[in-house]
């Protein structure tokens, strides 16, 4: 499914091979050196009757606009079985432990573990927490952008960052969205424009920031 965002050309992927020729395309030599990244999961309030944890939603964008989603909650389902009794989702039997819930996006787990590509976004070090202990991916190579401009130890959060640096960008945040069911398939238009404009809303933050001369560092015999 591809889907046209006002700031990215996105594409959503279930395939193993198209997320990798993704991956291929933008995130890979010295293509970007940074992307923006940000999960979207199933509200708690509705996780446990929707019998899905974690992560359902992975997003990556670059500077140019191109995002990728990945929808990790319709992959879990096509590689594992759903328990008729309880309705949870488990591993096939075939399967060894939750990595095998994913068969299909080595490159992408492979991607993610990667310090040398660094993802951006606003929480992202609770989203490597959240992956690993739901899913047992490894996030590495991360850079929380919630800092910036933070004051004490209360973080900025990605709308209000992103649109005073940014100059000209709006991000439109909905609770309604938020806490809509990520797990659905397939995923709803404006979902997908949603999870996009995180993602992009992050690698624009920092591409932003770059561009930016640097600020002038007094020398020593400045008073």
């Amino acid at each position: 499914h591809t889907h046209t965002h006002t700031h990215t050309h996105t594409h959503t992927h279930t395939q193993g091979a198209s997320v990798s020729e993704w991956l291929a395309r933008h995130a890979s030599g010295d293509q970007n050196d940074f992307l923006g990244f940000d999960t979207e999961s199933v509200p708690s309030v509705r996780s446990s009757s929707l019998q899905y944890k974690g992560p359902a939603t992975l997003q990556l964008a670059t500077a140019d606009g191109a995002c990728l989603i990945v929808h990790l909650a319709h992959v879990s389902r096509q590689n594992c079985f759903v328990d008729p009794a309880s309705g949870a989702i488990k591993d096939a039997p075939e399967g060894a432990g939750l990595a095998n819930r994913f068969r299909g996006l080595e490159d992408l787990v492979e991607m993610l573990r990667d310090q040398t590509v660094l993802k951006c976004g606003v929480g992202i070090d609770q989203d490597a927490i959240d992956m690993w202990r739901e899913h047992r991916i490894a996030l590495c190579g991360r850079f929380d952008l919630g800092g910036i401009g933070a004051s004490g130890t209360r973080t900025q959060g990605l709308q209000r960052l992103s649109e005073s640096v940014v100059p000209g960008f709006q991000l439109a945040k909905s609770k309604k969205l938020s806490m809509s069911d990520w797990s659905q398939k397939p995923l709803t238009p404006k979902q997908l424009e949603y999870a996009a404009a995180d993602a992009f809303a992050g690698v624009a933050v920092v591409s932003t920031l770059m561009s930016r001369p640097p600020p002038h560092a007094p020398s020593g015999d400045e008073t």
